[in-house]
């Protein structure tokens, strides 16, 4: 489907209400698909099928026509994904690795549009921000690796995609394959390579994914300073609790990615506004 229907069908050729059409249908029957591997009387799914689907649905073919269309079917069947994989093991590791691929390539891309910019950095916040279900085992998680069972050498979900997206992409998922944090740290690690790349210039993607974890941030602290329990709550979630572990997510990626805002006076002075902002906070 990759190789030749999407080429034949998504170009000028074919209606944009067809298109449009037959995008959000496929997106819909991949994410169906998925979902039905996970949960009570769910359909057994090989790894390799879960990861190929991932692959087709985060293709750049298909998220190019949905930029193109002005669509959103791509990205919300992905955002249900990823919150489908804080309580099913393996489909937020289907889902980084092609999705990563697609969304970098289309960053650094000449043709990049403000719109498609914006959207990418919220799935890539989102990313950043996610806790995937693991298979507890006391001290210990287990699942799968991102590109096990990868059928297409070639594809966006196989072990080359994951190798040129993110350095040492597979000691990584090694190191951190047995947490709920590694859609995190491979997020995380292909970022801060892309800014390293820059040659001193911060991508306008980082500048963005920066401003989003800063509102997330801020929101969360905001929750915590208007009390909802009384007066007597503290400001202090507690530790480990999930807003704590929110918090955690969110400052780890901002103190990485921010230090590549040195030569970015407009970026720095807003990073360093906001942390006062929270460092005032009792």
């Amino acid at each position: 489907a990759r190789r030749l229907a999407y080429p034949a069908y998504f170009q000028p050729n074919v209606p944009s209400d067809k298109q449009e059409e037959t995008l959000q249908q496929l997106c819909r029957c991949i994410r169906g698909f998925i979902s039905q591997s996970i949960g009570d009387s769910a359909v057994y799914m090989s790894r390799g099928c879960m990861l190929e689907l991932a692959a087709a649905l985060c293709d750049p073919q298909l998220r190019a026509a949905e930029q193109r269309l002005g669509a959103s079917a791509l990205t919300a069947s992905v955002r249900e994904l990823l919150a489908l994989g804080e309580v099913g093991t393996g489909v937020s590791r289907s889902v980084t690795v092609p999705l990563l691929a697609t969304l970098l390539a289309e960053t650094v891309s000449p043709d990049c549009q403000a719109s498609s910019l914006a959207s990418s950095a919220d799935l890539l916040t989102a990313l950043l921000m996610h806790s995937e279900y693991t298979i507890k085992d006391g001290a210990l998680c287990h699942s799968t690796m991102p590109c096990a069972g990868a059928l297409d050498p070639h594809g966006p979900g196989a072990s080359a995609a994951l190798s040129s997206t993110v350095p040492d992409g597979e000691t990584l998922s090694k190191k951190f394959g047995g947490t709920t944090g590694l859609p995190r740290i491979l997020t995380l690690t292909a970022l801060d390579a892309l800014a390293k790349k820059s040659e001193g210039q911060m991508p306008g993607i980082i500048r963005e994914v920066l401003t989003r974890l800063l509102g997330t941030l801020r929101t969360e602290l905001q929750s915590l300073l208007d009390r909802p329990g009384g007066n007597n709550k503290p400001l202090t979630p507690m530790p480990l609790s999930p807003q704590h572990r929110l918090q955690l997510r969110g400052w780890q990626a901002i103190l990485i990615l921010g230090c590549h805002a040195k030569n970015d006076k407009e970026t720095a002075e807003m990073l360093l506004s906001e942390l006062f902002w929270h460092l005032r906070t009792p």
